[in-house]
């Protein structure tokens, strides 16, 4: 019987990479082009926390009167609402200047490194708010970004990068 396949692990930071994408040609499958993506700016660099980035299904219960047993039915499936968490800079050099409230753009997450022929996934976003992150109590002053999904697709990343 086949057995699924053995997962070598390993720790994301040095290995995956974010970059942000202004603008994606294939707007069928949101397949960026490796030059889309190396003209993107890169956003790992400065990220403290990521929280979101992830969908949920929603389950319809499906009741029958002959049956004790409720069934479920798979229903509408929901992106959670997303956010990067960004270490601030003191003279302002910093991801609040690239972020603007309504901007809309694509994010590449290239979980497993940003290297050809590897899984990695699109998402096109709205900026729904930039926010300081005060602080006064044993740590640093941060930036969040709060984004709206409005679509996800699963790529496999061009060559060329």
């Amino acid at each position: 019987m086949p057995e699924i396949a053995n997962a070598q692990a390993f720790y994301q930071p040095g290995v995956a990479e974010i970059v942000r994408i202004n603008t994606i040609t294939d707007s069928t499958g949101l397949q960026p082009t490796a030059a889309e993506i190396n003209g993107g700016l890169k956003l790992l660099n400065e990220v403290f926390d990521l929280a979101g980035w992830s969908s949920n299904t929603n389950f319809i219960e499906r009741r029958r009167a002959k049956s004790r047993t409720r069934t479920q039915v798979a229903g509408a499936i929901t992106l959670e609402g997303s956010s990067i968490t960004f270490t601030a800079d003191k003279l302002g050099n910093d991801a609040a200047a690239e972020f603007a409230v309504g901007q809309t753009f694509y994010l590449a997450f290239a979980d497993r490194g940003l290297v050809s022929g590897r899984p990695g996934e699109v998402f096109q976003v709205e900026v729904g708010a930039v926010v300081n992150l005060r602080n006064f109590d044993n740590d640093y002053f941060k930036i969040r970004v709060d984004f709206g999904i409005q679509r996800v697709e699963k790529i496999t990343l061009p060559a060329g990068l």
